[in-house]
């Protein structure tokens, strides 16, 4: 029985080469086009990647149909209490919403912002910096924290540190402000990230995690999508403030509906 499920991995895996070849002839093509320095980087990405893939693909547990499920276990709450179940992982792709936004606010918005605000291209690229390692403290140490006291006690004060950050991002009180403001909001995106995925996997059976993530990563596409068109309107019409303001808008009313909706699950 495993023999077909094989055919399809190496199937599945020589297309996976055939692609990577041309995506890395398309990098050096375009890396030359350019005229930059980076076509070593260009092409030797490509095959770094087609290494891993090939080694996920290439058998092993994974091959065996009674194995692929054979580490995740199914929550008791998802059979005990399916409705309640289906509740969290609605307040799991809903705050994904809500901190993607704020992610895709400064990913299309923060740049210009700190032009306007006369920072340098050096000082643009230290803000934007300064946002990704506070997004990688934070989820390196929210995991852990939600893992010990649960969801509620990271994803509640996130929200309220977005909402702290978005307010110092705004005021017009310094760059030292401005900077603080961006830690706050790479804190608050960083810890929400896995808390939001642990949140998932609380309330998921081990066959449905896949459609459960895919779900999640939906809802953050969107959030994204609606954060560069809801922003860049607000920005053009009410000033580059607006779209910080409206980040910390939608993280306060979450931190709300959070602190009421993730409470304890009723008795069965």
């Amino acid at each position: 029985m495993t023999k077909p499920l094989d055919t399809t991995l190496d199937a599945t895996t020589h297309g996976i080469r055939a692609a990577v070849i041309v995506a890395t002839a398309a990098s050096f093509a375009l890396a030359l086009a350019i005229r930059q320095v980076f076509v070593p980087v260009w092409g030797v990405v490509p095959w770094l990647l087609a290494a891993i893939l090939v080694l996920m693909l290439g058998g092993g547990e994974g091959a065996d149909p009674e194995a692929r499920h054979g580490v995740a276990v199914t929550p008791r709450i998802v059979t005990t209490n399916p409705a309640w179940a289906r509740s969290r992982r609605a307040l799991a792709y809903a705050t994904g919403f809500v901190y993607v936004y704020g992610l895709g606010t400064i990913l299309a918005f923060l740049p210009a912002y700190g032009a306007d605000r006369a920072l340098s291209p050096r000082g643009v690229g230290l803000l934007l910096g300064t946002y990704w390692i506070a997004r990688v403290v934070g989820s390196l140490v929210a995991g852990r924290i939600s893992d010990a006291l649960g969801r509620r006690l990271v994803l509640v004060p996130a929200m309220i540190a977005t909402v702290g950050g978005a307010a110092l991002v705004v005021a017009p009180l310094g760059f030292a402000t401005l900077f603080l403001g961006a830690v706050a909001l790479g804190l608050a995106a960083g810890a929400s990230a896995p808390t939001c995925v642990g949140l998932i996997a609380d309330h998921v059976s081990a066959t449905q995690r896949g459609t459960a993530m895919g779900l999640f990563e939906a809802a953050c596409g969107v959030s994204i999508l609606g954060s560069g068109l809801l922003g860049g309107y607000a920005a053009e019409a009410l000033g580059g403030e607006a779209p910080y303001v409206i980040v910390g808008a939608l993280a306060l009313v979450w931190a709300g509906v959070l602190a009421w909706a993730l409470r304890a699950p009723a008795r069965v």
